[in-house]
């Protein structure tokens, strides 16, 4: 099996992250809707994603197939290299990443405590570092993308699902169980429309791509077996469809709510938002203005910057990486003899 090759596009790390010498790093990235693995090199301050695989996820063959066919998919990839220093993983929660196992996140239905930690690094013989999606994008748009430079940031996913990755004094802030950022629990809505952690009314249910479809099916009497995504529903409105647009005039109003709650609390210098946000930005960026505008502290709105994801489709590529590297940077702050050589492969 060949590589994927991408374009040489070179990032300088984060001062934090450079360790001054060259290696090897895997990612892994798994949705709802499509996985991928990547390859990365870190070179001094530079790194770059130098090939990846992307493929559909498949939820309902459940979580042993596609596991299989991304070990197949890395194991292609690192045919021809040096073995990277450590996998990292990037999956949607609740998850344990401290002993890396997923445990049933709502878009992966079946993936019940999953150990895929202690899987990869037996398949693979090298150390693997689990962490939910948001904080791994966080990290990537962090150090890569729109929230470069800045100490404060807030991602949100706006796909599938809705989650808050959270980068605070430039470090991840995970609270307690590394549970925190789980913002589409809120209730933030009327107690109507499509039901989210056992309740109507929830941000996810509004800001999300599931949430979208649902609303437009519920509000036009679209029929469920008909194939339809939140991309198509996005186009509907740009065409004239009037309950395609409500359903996106809804969810701009209901992100400038949740936005405004999270500057409120955190002051962050930068919210990004990724997602549906990135690619219907025509269709939520003045609504969410208008409600984040009506709803937070004028001060606090005055400081912060609302802007999409910059990484685009390679988000989660970078995700996943971004999970790799934090890894290193933990296992070097925490080596008893303070070397970088422990965390290079020999």
């Amino acid at each position: 099996m060949g590589r994927a090759t991408e374009s040489r596009v070179t990032f300088e790390l984060p001062r934090e992250w450079v360790f001054g010498s060259k290696f090897l790093i895997a990612g892994v990235d798994i949705g709802g809707t499509q996985c991928s693995v990547n390859l990365a090199e870190v070179s001094g301050a530079q790194f770059h994603l130098i090939a990846r695989r992307q493929f559909a996820t498949k939820v309902k063959r459940g979580p042993e197939a596609t596991l299989a066919e991304v070990e197949e998919r890395l194991a292609g990839l690192l045919s021809d290299v040096e073995l990277p220093a450590v996998i990292g993983v990037s999956c949607g929660g609740p998850l344990d990443a401290a002993n890396g196992v997923i445990q049933s996140p709502p878009n992966l239905p079946g993936w019940d405590d999953i150990a895929i930690g202690s899987r990869f690094e037996k398949t693979f013989g090298r150390p693997c570092a689990l962490e939910n999606d948001a904080n791994a994008s966080a990290s990537a748009e962090w150090a890569f993308g729109a929230g470069r430079g800045c100490r404060d940031l807030v991602f949100l996913t706006f796909g599938t699902g809705l989650g808050a990755g959270l980068i605070l004094n430039g470090s991840p802030y995970g609270g307690s169980g590394g549970l925190a950022g789980e913002v589409g629990h809120w209730r933030i809505g009327r107690d109507v429309g499509p039901a989210r952690y056992g309740k109507s009314g929830s941000f996810e249910a509004f800001c999300s791509g599931s949430g979208i479809v649902e609303w437009y099916r519920e509000l036009s009497g679209q029929d469920a077996r008909e194939g339809i995504s939140a991309l198509v529903v996005a186009n509907r409105a740009r065409d004239g469809d009037p309950v395609a647009r409500e359903v996106f005039a809804q969810a701009a109003d209901r992100l400038g709510q949740g936005v405004a709650l999270l500057v409120d609390a955190l002051a962050p210098q930068v919210v990004v938002i990724g997602g549906i946000y990135v690619y219907a930005n025509d269709l939520l960026r003045d609504g969410a203005e208008r409600a984040l505008l009506a709803e937070a502290h004028p001060q606090l709105v005055a400081g912060c910057r609302v802007l999409p994801a910059e990484l685009g489709a390679l988000l989660g590529s970078y995700a996943s990486c971004c999970v790799a590297l934090r890894s290193l940077v933990d296992r070097q702050r925490n080596a008893s003899d303070g070397s970088q050589s422990a965390l290079m492969v020999s």
